[in-house]
């Protein structure tokens, strides 16, 4: 009994040194190589293409780019995207699908359409922060549209001119940093036939001067008998990023 208890009484004397030396070994360590990632990120602008159909950035309530999510106004923005697949020709078809947004007088589907927003009838339309419809003009073309917003509530007062329900402010297409061309082609029951053509693309080696170019013709017959519709546009877009030695 007495060598079983002494044999007991040195293993245990003897494990806390075993236990220690392996815990005080140095670690094996493998380095790596660095590895750097470079990529550019697409962020949105307010006067840029939409990702999609949600929007995150807007200038219509405050004239610079900020955040929707920061900006307490009611702001809706109708993108590109969400104009094409609906096969919008006139702005009035896109505003169909902004919120808290009604159709008034439409003066007979001549294109001069008044609208309702928060129970207010409003005619007001900018074009990039600007009034386009002074003189009753006809609505801008879906062709020439990058996004389309929605400002509702006394926030359009900072135009200087609006009505209290609510205004809306065209974004125009902008030119693009890389070469691009679309040819669209639109045909109806009532024998409207239509086509568009976009393109954009840099003019120079150091993409500082870049168009963009929006052409539309349309024509043929309407809902109303005896009532033909005739539609041309032209849009061009220039823009020069000045350098810090210019």
């Amino acid at each position: 009994m007495r060598r079983t208890l002494l044999s007991i009484c040195v293993l245990q004397a003897l494990s806390p040194a075993s236990w220690a030396d392996q815990t005080g070994a140095t670690p094996s360590t493998l380095e790596l190589d660095a590895t750097d990632v470079i990529g550019t990120a697409n962020y949105e602008r307010a006067d840029g293409p939409v990702q999609g159909y949600r929007a995150t950035r807007s200038a219509s309530a405050t004239r610079t780019d900020t955040s929707i999510h920061e900006t307490a106004q009611s702001i809706s923005v109708v993108s590109k995207d969400a104009v094409e697949d609906l096969g919008a020709t006139r702005l009035q078809d896109a505003l169909d699908y902004a919120g808290g947004v009604g159709r008034a007088n439409n003066f007979g589907g001549q294109g001069l359409t008044t609208f309702t927003v928060r129970g207010f009838t409003t005619g007001e339309f900018y074009r990039n922060g600007f009034p386009i419809n002074r003189g009753y003009p006809n609505m801008p073309d879906a062709n020439t549209i990058e996004r389309l917003e929605v400002l509702r509530g006394p926030a359009t007062m900072l135009y200087g001119r609006g009505d209290p329900g609510g205004t809306f402010n065209v974004v125009s297409k902008q030119p693009l940093p890389e070469s691009s061309v679309t040819l669209g082609s639109q045909l109806n029951d009532q024998g409207m036939k239509r086509g568009t053509l976009d393109a954009s693309g840099p003019l120079d080696e150091e993409g500082r001067l870049a168009y963009r170019l929006n052409v539309v013709g349309e024509g043929g017959d309407t809902f109303r008998d005896h009532v033909e519709t005739e539609r041309y546009g032209i849009a061009p877009v220039l823009t020069w990023q000045a350098t810090d030695t210019t």
